[in-house]
């Protein structure tokens, strides 16, 4: 994974449709940016779909608002550990039976967690844990999962310390079944990624494909550390997100919207409750007017600057590390400024 200096990390692939008339967020007026604040900072209410036709906030979701987890030296800042989103990811699994069958996979993963079976019955190998909402039996399962990592983690769900963290990331989740038809062992890890921010990320969105095309060409002649553009399902580069899965700032918004939210969007569904395989949404909960207008803001949210010491001896020795982190290569990945994206320090490139 990389992360870039303006605090934004470069990916979920889908065939996507993008916002229908949908414009570059900076064009957008300062009504727009204003609104856009707004939503960022609401907070989000659950609402009855069979009176309101939406549900609102949920089931699933890992705040009230944006601003909940975007917030640390700011509004759109990152978050701290407490707001970590946490992802169980199955690594491998070991299945032996008479006869095996694809239903007996199923059925070892199901009872590993139903998360892991998608609501159109497909079989995921990760299964995200919302901070909040879902039924007691969503809360008690997601609950027994957690307690099988041997790392301390406080009450309002974040780790105690990084040393916390690197224990729950680095210590298998071991699980183990047997019916009378066949017997299972499935090795999981849980894994944690911390809020990024969005300081800068409306100058990100403005640089050219063609210039990070460019830089992952050059960094051919580097091997050891080249990077790779991260190009989805539709052809589009990404750039926004853990892994780069969203190719522009409206896209981004779009899909934390659900994600974070559960505000389901005309293109992107709410996290369901694997406890309730019934439930279906009968419309969406945020409309493109308002996705928009949430991308205008988080596109004004100024980059961070550096602050250039007046002193001349550290003038001096800050002159020689910089000239250093050329000549050694840092620069090589850590790109000073990428266009119009100043102090970037990153190519927004997949190196993990």
């Amino acid at each position: 994974m990389r992360r870039t200096g303006f605090g934004l990390s470069c990916v979920l692939l889908m065939t996507w449709i993008p916002i229908a008339g949908a414009k570059s967020p900076e064009a957008k007026s300062a009504g727009a940016i204003a609104e856009g604040q707004h939503l960022f900072t609401q907070n989000w209410s659950v609402q009855n779909p069979k009176l309101m036709g939406r549900d609102g906030l949920g089931p699933l979701f890992n705040g009230q608002s944006c601003a909940t987890c975007h917030q640390q030296g700011g509004l759109g800042g990152s978050g701290k550990a407490e707001f970590n989103a946490k992802t169980i990811s199955i690594e491998s699994m070991h299945l032996s039976a008479r006869r095996l069958s694809k239903e007996m996979v199923y059925d070892a993963v199901r009872r590993f967690h139903p998360g892991f079976i998608r609501a159109d019955g497909s079989l995921s190998n990760a299964l995200p844990l919302a901070h909040h909402g879902g039924t007691v039996a969503y809360r008690k399962s997601q609950e027994a999962l957690v307690a099988k990592v041997p790392a301390l983690f406080s009450d309002n769900g974040g780790a105690t310390n990084a040393a916390e963290v690197r224990a729950a990331n680095a210590t298998p989740i071991l699980y183990s079944t047997k019916t009378d038809f066949y017997e299972a062992t499935i090795r999981a890890r849980l894994f944690q990624r911390n809020t990024p921010a969005l300081f800068g990320a409306g100058l990100i969105d403005r640089v050219e494909a063609r210039e990070l095309r460019s830089i992952e060409k050059t960094q051919k002649s580097h091997p050891e550390i080249s990077g790779r553009l991260a190009t989805l399902a539709d052809g589009r580069l990404g750039r926004f997100g853990w892994r780069a899965n969203s190719p522009t700032l409206l896209d981004f918004c779009d899909r934390a919207c659900a994600a974070e939210l559960g505000l389901e969007t005309k293109r992107i569904p709410q996290p369901k409750d694997p406890m309730v395989p019934g439930y279906r949404h009968p419309s969406f909960d945020i409309s493109d007017a308002q996705i928009r207008a949430m991308a205008s803001f988080v596109a004004t949210l100024p980059a961070p600057e550096r602050e250039i010491p007046t002193d001349p001896e550290r003038l001096a020795k800050v002159a020689r590390g910089e000239q250093l982190f050329a000549t050694v290569g840092c620069a090589v990945c850590h790109q000073p400024n990428l266009s119009v994206a100043k102090g970037v320090y990153s190519d927004l490139l997949l190196h993990d």
